[in-house]
C-alpha cells in the first residue's frame, strides 16, 4: 500500500482544474468537428471515467483513529494502472513521431493524442469524484 494522506476537498479538485485548462484548447476542435469527433471525444471520456472508476475503487477512505482526520490510501493496483496508461501513451507517441503509426496522416496521429489526454484527464476527474463521494459519506455518516 501507498502512503495515508489526508483528504483535502480543495486540493482534490485543484489538479484536474489545471488539467482541465492544459487541454481545453485540444478539446476544443474535438467539439466543432463533427458527429465522428465528438463520438472519439465521448468514447474517450467514457474509457477515461472507468479506468478513473477502476482506479478509485483500489482506494481506501477512512477515518483516521488516532487524529480523526478523513486519510485515502491508495493500493498498487492504482499505481500499476497509471503506468500502464503512461506506457501507452508514450509507446503510441513513439510509434507516431517514428513514423510506424499513421506516417501520412497528421491529422490522424493528433486525434489519437487528444483523445489520449482526454483519457488521462477523465481518468483524473473521475477518481478524484469518486474519492470525493467516499469522503462525503464518511463526514456526513451515510
Amino acid at each position: 500500500m501507498a502512503r495515508v494522506k489526508e483528504v483535502r476537498p480543495i486540493q482534490l479538485f485543484l489538479l484536474p482544474a489545471i488539467l482541465l485548462y492544459a487541454v481545453s484548447p485540444q478539446i476544443q476542435p474535438m467539439l466543432s468537428g463533427g458527429l465522428i469527433m465528438e463520438i472519439i471525444l465521448f468514447v474517450s471520456i467514457s474509457i477515461g471515467a472507468m479506468i478513473g472508476w477502476l482506479r478509485s475503487r483500489s482506494h481506501t477512505v477512512h477515518q483516521d483513529p488516532i487524529n480523526g482526520k478523513i486519510v485515502t490510501q491508495s493500493s498498487i493496483t492504482s499505481m500499476i494502472i497509471v503506468l500502464v496508461l503512461i506506457a501507452v501513451r508514450v509507446f503510441i507517441g513513439y510509434l507516431i513521431d517514428s513514423g510506424y503509426l499513421l506516417p501520412h496522416h497528421s491529422d490522424a496521429a493528433t486525434l489519437i493524442s487528444n483523445s489520449l489526454l482526454i483519457v488521462a484527464l477523465a481518468n483524473v476527474v473521475t477518481t478524484r469524484i469518486m474519492i470525493y463521494l467516499d469522503y462525503n459519506r464518511l463526514i456526513h455518516g451515510i
